[in-house]
């Protein structure tokens, strides 16, 4: 995989309108003399192309679908671009190129641009310096730098509110840690005293049958001598009936 990466502000970003490469070139000078076609040809440094190439701007890399994607965006927009959005188009009516005031969508590749050298709004022809305003320009780049360190407060705070959010769920979390874990605990000795209440309603039942097993025995043994006394009582009455019978017998005339 090659890589290459747009380390200075005076290196611009074209596709090569094959839809295969994309090529990057320089200035001569830097901030000056963008202007014929002849000069960018002479001043092409290198293609890079889209099948396994990866780009590197401003610490972000541009490989895959998003170079391809780039490549597109670079032909759909006809211009050429810098590693901080500032493009220029050529003309085709008489083949100058000017300056676009529009700034190209880095975002959109992950790209955050630096502005380290902000352009005026002049428009740019092949025999006009690019002029680095110090007013107008300059001062809407220090808009959009105090404006950036507004987005930066604002994130920080709100990056410090999630930060005191999740302690405060952190805190919740343990305490319903905690508490289900007294629950567990609760239920865990309530189960313990239920097995314990089980086991004595055990031995209370094994008591009750021994007890019922030992009353079965002497209801058993009672009837048996009950029995045993009834077969006495019988054969006494049967002895006293045959006495009486002999009695009888010898007493009559």
């Amino acid at each position: 995989m090659r890589s290459i990466e747009i380390s200075t502000d005076n290196h611009f970003i074209d596709d090569l309108q094959n839809h295969t490469a994309i090529s990057i070139c320089v200035v001569k000078e830097h901030w000056d003399a963008y202007s014929q076609q002849a000069a960018w040809s002479r001043a092409l440094v290198t293609r890079l192309d889209l099948a396994g190439g990866e780009l590197k701007i401003h610490g972000a890399t541009i490989r895959g679908q998003l170079l391809r994607d780039l490549a597109a965006d670079l032909y759909r927009y006809q211009c050429r671009v810098n590693r901080d959005g500032f493009s220029i188009r050529r003309d085709s009516a008489n083949g100058e190129y000017r300056r676009l005031n529009e700034m190209f969508p880095w975002y959109k590749y992950g790209v955050t641009p630096r502005f380290e050298t902000p352009w005026d709004r002049l428009e740019l022809s092949n025999d006009r310096k690019v002029i680095v305003d110090s007013s107008g320009a300059k001062a809407e780049v220090e808009g959009m730098r105090r404006r950036e360190e507004e987005l930066r407060r604002e994130i920080g705070e709100k990056i410090r509110d999630l930060k005191e959010k999740e302690r405060e769920w952190k805190g919740k979390e343990e305490e319903l840690r905690r508490e289900i874990g007294d629950n567990v605990r609760d239920l865990e000795e309530k189960e313990e005293e239920v097995r314990e209440r089980d086991g004595k309603l055990k031995e209370k039942e094994c008591e009750w049958e021994k007890k019922e097993a030992e009353l079965n025995r002497k209801i058993e043994e009672r009837d048996r001598v009950l029995e045993e006394k009834e077969g006495a009582l019988k054969k006494k009455d049967r002895a006293i009936q045959g006495l009486k019978n002999a009695l009888a017998a010898l007493t009559e005339p």
